[in-house]
């Protein structure tokens, strides 16, 4: 089942590098949608305007289930929202996928005073960026996809340790879960 849906993430994205995108008939995709929503996957990531989860994973209306917020964080209302799509349009795939570049990121290892909602995203960054001052790199950009991806791991460890819900739909083999990094620059996606 997974690999399935991984798979036509993975195909849609080769389309999408390819530039050989399918015709969608979008009108009819959302007529369609009106009726019943069975989306096969649910895509966590970023907010940053140059990632679209329809468009690089070349998807149409209904089939992608998106949840987008600044570094791909999971609190307690995208994990809500993960577990209204899981229990409302039984979603076999949840696939949490960060970025090279990603903004939220990059500006956590500035500890400069920022408001109290960007200061928030910061504190859930955190573990990511010790972990990386922890290690030595050879360039600026090694260290932050580093901590972009370290932040992706942490994202997903905070899914399964918070909702019981997700545990026992991967347990029972109900559902997927996947994490990938987009480069953005090529809009290669690299599932892990």
């Amino acid at each position: 089942m997974g690999n399935q849906l991984i798979n036509l993430l993975k195909e849609g994205n080769s389309r999408f590098i390819n530039n050989q995108r399918k015709e969608h008939n979008l009108k009819h995709q959302l007529q369609a949608a009106m009726v019943e929503q069975r989306p096969y996957a649910i895509v966590v990531t970023c907010s940053d305007s140059r990632i679209p989860p329809e468009i690089i994973f070349d998807e149409g209306i209904g089939q992608l289930f998106v949840v987008r917020i600044a570094g791909n964080i999971l609190d307690k209302i995208a994990i809500g929202t993960i577990e209204f799509a899981i229990q409302n349009f039984q979603t076999k795939l949840i696939a949490i996928l960060g970025h090279s570049d990603c903004g939220a990121v990059k500006t956590s290892f500035n500890k400069a005073e920022k408001s109290f909602f960007i200061n928030s995203i910061q504190q859930s960054i955190q573990p990511a960026i010790d972990t990386a001052n922890l290690k030595t790199f050879q360039t600026t950009e090694e260290k932050l996809n580093f901590a972009i991806i370290e932040n992706i791991q942490n994202q997903k460890q905070m899914l399964l340790q918070s909702s019981e819900l997700i545990r026992n739909y991967i347990n029972n083999e109900q559902l997927q879960l996947a994490t990938g990094f987009l480069q953005t620059d090529t809009g290669k996606v690299h599932f892990f």
